[in-house]
């Protein structure tokens, strides 16, 4: 059943699951809304307790559950009712109280028909009194009553009638004080399915016998004939709402059935002869001195013209033919009349009110709205044209199908779907066509209406060479034509017969489908077994007449885009068939998924499930992406390796990152040849995807959609998206190597039916508009289990079992844990023994993925560390003084450092192997220093000479090591000292020079650009961790989201980008160096620095 719920904040359209009578409607409104439901709730205008159960609250199809009360009930000062009966805004209407009233254009453009709100300048003014009487005055020039022009700034009475003005026609009615009637009687009838059987009482007959009256007065009741013979649109939505028992009354035979009102003009008439040849009405000059009939119905008559072409811009055409379809709809049953909207992709949100019509939906099917090539050609070919027998007319005998033709290539080319039935002239098939121009109306069409200045129109018949101008047309806005739908929604036409039998295949279930009839361990293993992924890897997706369809990405091709609604289940039917058939030995899954709870249903539980990545997640998602691109480079060199599957869900997701789709477009593209398969569902393409994935996706599988789609899906060059909208149709549009194929799938069955089920079942019942918020959330918090699909779970448990009998183990993971968010310096000098100095834990694609970073002074390498304060650089600098203690002799290294006012790198002058440790504003001990190094790198360049290279003396010397903290503050320093120069000198010698010499620098940076660039480029060993400045990752050549994931502790190697946990030193240095006890040099102890 689907049902309408509209609050403050919009409206949402809902279909609800078969369980939903077991909820209360204020549970359907908390889950659809987000919001607690108000006490008391409005179903079809009657109050109700929230707390009432759905299935006692008397919901019908298209029932309306509102959370305030409706503002229609007419107050006890309305006087009268005005309505607007033709032309923009037809079928809106006001009650009046005792006032004056000024009608004309709105000074607001969002300003609706009718509303109170400001006049930009009046056309008219209506005077009400408090005994109902009313009047009018024209304020300009052109304002009719009942075809007599009125004199400006003259009051003149309205009894009755209709007033014309700017291309509007208005009537008065008495309102309506028993509006909810025909509501109350639909209820009463109710079958217990959310429809009411709707049985036509018998029509008393027609005539015109107006008897013997003078002319004026048969000149006024023939106009008043003609307008009440054929309801205006206002008075269709009458109809509708109120169930009116003159519904559906014009059966096949009677005089006016078919006949459908385009709108109001002038028509000539010529007054019938007398019947009493005594009192003869005089039909001469008298008469004729009347003029025309003023603002009477224009007609089309379909019982015999075949077609009415409508002409114009967009918004006049799909406005007049929606009015069409309302005129249609209400005066003819299901039975008589059946409605199909033929559209473009792009249009299909402008006729998605339809769905709600019964005649749309004639024998229980989905509604026929039809937007592609491959809909129209299935439902073309299921007429049975060959045959004889149309398979889906109407049931009656003489009923008519009625076609709104909104595209003009499904007719004008010589291929079109449409050109057998235009040409078919016995076949009972009317069309209306739109099109901007003359030229795209074929010729079927034997009445012509034309777009005319200020929302006017002609009507004519070509072939009579008759013409009606000044055509008030009959226009319904989408709000109205929806309205008339609703309430037309839950009517059961009796004389409606059973519904044809499809000539599509029955929706196979996923168990049936994939050949299995044991679900146990002992059958899948067998599958396992029998399958060879290297021959064939296939699975089948879906049925169609000959039998199940199967998919083989060895022929076929490697990569899979599945678009529309329910394209989650039927990725997970791929995923779970494939599984049945392959072992984790021969086939392994990569789950990119936006929902955090149960990822794919559960996929991800699945043996041959090797990753489930959060694809909302940037940091987990970029750390994905960078293994994954390793190892589909290693399964390039591997033939063994077994396939790997990366399935992306909803692609279009607004959380899904936006760099995933190009990544893995970019890793696809390493080799065509290894192994490696791409699967994307959404359930909206979009002009951004299809463009990504054209030369990617080989395959194509296109389900309905519930938006506009903006490209194709099936193929490039036409929108073969399939839709269910007809008996015949197919659920799917299997799309390859530039054929296509329907076929249905494997249906969506729920598997809970509890209490909360009952209301999370619900979805967005929408077919092409865009979805509203209410809708957008419904769809946002549908949970995992109201998609569960037939036996999933004890499949899915048959697999794991039968992969725990398998003698090989289960398939490694691909991408490693996060790194730790703690490192202790102790436990990791401990677990890492050597000479080196393990100072992170770095993570990289290799083997193993994460494993130690070194850092050794006998290396003679320099590491070079930029952050802001607080995120570990300093402590970087304490970790590797302790481990120098601890692995090095005080003989071997030596140590220096100038320290930015920290006490961790303080207390490393308890080391026996440092020879002093400054502070940064000890500006004549950091000179005194530069003098000692620089006296000891000119002696060993001296040596060098001697001993026959820089290695022998590294080899040979003591390794010096300068520890700099905070270059920056160092540089300022000594420049506000003049001291700047010679010690700068020195240290960009040490780092270039003196690297090969035995000497090291280890040095700290808050931004980029506080170091020289003659300085970085002799120091290799580059690490960045957060930064202030986001703009400063790219001086380093990085991305300025580089940052984001950088906790204390955490850095990025500036040449990869490969990501490293720094280790924490204990808080305590001092109490660490005892515990080490370093001993002291004996040969050769650093030279102390003298700046006292």
């Amino acid at each position: 059943m689907n049902v309408v719920l509209r609050t403050s904040h919009g409206e949402a359209e809902i279909s609800l699951g078969d369980s939903f009578r077991d909820a209360t409607i204020a549970e359907l409104v908390d889950h659809v809304t987000g919001e607690a439901s108000p006490p008391v709730l409005f179903v079809d205008d009657r109050a109700l307790p929230s707390t009432t159960k759905l299935n006692d609250c008397g919901l019908l199809e298209g029932s309306l559950i509102a959370t305030s009360e409706p503002q229609n009930n007419p107050g006890d000062t309305a006087a009268v009712e005005f309505v607007q009966i033709a032309g923009r805004g037809a079928g809106a209407s006001a009650l009046l109280s005792p006032g004056r009233y000024e009608i004309g254009p709105g000074q607001r453009l969002s300003a609706s028909e009718l509303d109170s709100a400001p006049v930009d300048y009046p056309t008219f003014e209506l005077l009400v009194d408090a005994n109902s009487s009313v009047s009018l005055c024209a304020r300009e020039a052109g304002v009719r009553i009942n075809g007599h022009v009125l004199a400006t700034d003259v009051k003149t009475p309205w009894r009755s009638g209709v007033v014309d003005a700017s291309g509007r026609v208005f009537e008065l009615a008495h309102p309506d004080q028993n509006h909810r009637a025909g509501v109350i009687r639909r209820r009463s009838a109710d079958t217990g399915a959310g429809r009411t059987t709707f049985t036509r009482p018998f029509r008393q007959p027609i005539g015109n016998d107006h008897g013997l009256i003078d002319n004026p007065t048969l000149h006024a009741a023939e106009s008043d004939r003609q307008r009440s013979a054929h309801p205006n649109i206002a008075g269709a939505a009458k109809l509708a709402r109120d169930t009116d028992p003159r519904l559906w009354e014009r059966r096949p035979g009677d005089i006016d059935a078919f006949h459908i009102p385009l709108g109001l003009a002038d028509a000539s008439w010529t007054a019938p002869p007398a019947r009493d040849e005594e009192s003869p009405v005089n039909t001469g000059p008298a008469m004729n001195g009347l003029g025309p009939l003023p603002v009477v119905p224009v007609v089309a008559d379909l019982s015999s013209e075949r077609g009415i072409g409508i002409v114009g811009h967009t918004k006049f055409t799909n406005d007049l033919a929606r009015g069409l379809l309302i005129e249609a709809a209400v005066t003819h049953g299901p039975s008589d009349l059946n409605i199909l909207v033929l559209t473009a992709p792009d249009r299909i949100h402008e006729w998605e009110w339809a769905k709600w019509l019964p005649h749309t939906r004639a024998g229980d099917v989905e509604p026929r709205l039809l937007f592609t090539e491959a809909g129209i050609a299935q439902w073309v070919a299921a007429l049975g044209i060959e045959s004889g027998e149309l398979s889906h007319a109407p049931s009656s005998q003489n009923g008519l199908t009625l076609i709104v033709v909104d595209e003009a290539k499904w007719w004008r080319d010589r291929a079109s779907p449409l050109r057998s039935l235009i040409n078919e002239t016995n076949l009972p098939l009317r069309f209306v066509m739109l099109a901007r121009t003359t030229e795209d109306i074929p010729a079927v069409c034997s009445v012509l209406v034309q777009e005319q200045p200020n929302d006017l129109a002609t009507v004519s018949w070509p072939a009579d060479r008759h013409r009606m101008d000044q055509t008030y047309p009959f226009f319904a806005s989408i709000e109205v034509a929806a309205g008339v739908a609703r309430h037309l929604a839950p009517l059961d036409d009796p004389d409606l017969g059973p519904p044809k039998e499809s000539k599509v295949a029955p929706s196979p279930s996923l168990v049936d489908l994939l050949g299995i009839d044991e679900i146990d361990a002992k059958t899948i293993n067998q599958r396992w077994t029998n399958a060879d992924c290297g021959l064939k890897f296939a699975t089948p997706v879906g049925s169609s007449n000959d039998g199940p369809i199967e998919l083989d990405l060895t022929e076929s091709g490697t990569n899979i885009l599945i678009a529309g609604s329910g394209a989650r289940i039927q990725l997970r039917n791929l995923i779970v068939g494939l599984a049945s058939r392959y072992s984790p030995a021969d086939l392994n899954f990569v789950l990119f998924d936006t929902d955090d709870e149960i990822p794919l249903g559960g996929c991800s539980e699945l043996p041959h499930t090797v990753e489930t990545v959060a694809a909302h997640d940037k940091y987990n998602l970029s750390r994905a992406i960078k293994f994954l691109r390793a190892e589909v480079a290693r399964r390039a060199n591997n033939e063994c390796s077994p396939r790997l599957m990366l399935v992306v869900d909803e692609i279009n997701s607004a959380t899904i990152r936006p760099e995933l789709l190009p990544d893995l477009i970019a890793m696809l593209d390493q080799d065509s040849s290894s192994g490696v398969h791409l699967v994307i569902a959404t359930e909206q393409t979009s002009a951004a995807i299809d463009e990504a994935l054209t030369d990617v996706t080989a395959i194509r599988i296109a389900l309905p959609i519930e938006e506009t789609p903006v490209s194709s899906v099936a193929g490039a060059d036409q929108a073969e998206q399939a839709t269910l909208n007809h008996p015949s149709a197919a659920s799917a549009l299997l799309a390859t190597a530039g054929q296509q194929l329907p076929f249905q799938t494997s249906p969506l069955v729920i598997a809970s039916h509890d209490v909360r089920g009952a209301v999370e079942d619900a979805a967005p019942f929408v077919i092409g508009r865009g979805l509203s918020a209410m809708e957008q959330r419904l769809r946002r918090t549908a949970p995992p289990h109201a998609e569960t699909l037939p036996a999933l779970d004890p499949l899915r448990d048959a697999i794991s079992e039968a992969a725990a009998q398998l003698p090989v183990s289960s398939p490694t993971s691909i991408v490693p844990a996060p790194l730790p968010e703690n490192l202790s310096l102790r436990t990791f000098l401990d677990s890492h023994p050597g000479d080196g100095i393990p100072f992170a834990m770095h993570e990289a694609p290799g083997t193993p993925p994460q494993r130690p970073a070194w850092w050794s002074p006998i290396m003679g390498s320099g590491l070079l560390a930029y952050g802001a304060d607080g995120t570990g650089k300093t402590s970087l600098l304490a970790s590797l003084g302790l481990g120098i203690a601890e692995r090095h002799a005080a003989d071997d290294v030596h140590l220096y450092c100038i320290a930015a006012s920290s006490s961790e790198l303080t207390a490393l002058a308890l080391m026996p192997h440092t020879g002093v440790v400054l502070a940064l504003d000890d500006i004549d001990g950091i000179v005194a220093l530069m003098n000692l190094l620089d006296s000891e790198l000119n002696r060993r360049v001296q040596l060098a000479d001697e001993m026959g290279g820089p290695q022998q003396v590294a080899a040979t010397e003591a390794t010096t090591v300068l520890m700099l903290d905070d270059i920056g503050s160092l540089r300022a320093s000594l420049t506000r000292a003049n001291a700047l120069g010679h010690v700068w000198n020195t240290i960009e010698r040490l780092a270039g020079q003196g690297r090969d010499l035995g000497f090291c620098l280890l040095a700290t940076a808050r931004q980029p650009h506080d170091v020289p660039s003659r300085l970085a480029e002799h120091i290799n060993a580059q690490l960045v961790m957060r930064l202030d400045e986001r703009a400063s990752y790219a001086d380093l050549g990085l991305s300025e989201a580089t940052g984001t994931q950088l906790a204390p502790g955490r850095a990025r190697r500036v040449d990869d980008g490969s990501e490293l946990q720094i280790v924490q030193p204990p808080d305590d240095i001092t109490a660490a160096l005892a515990a080490i006890a370093p001993e002291q040099a004996r040969d050769r102890p650093p030279e102390k620095v003298d700046h006292t």
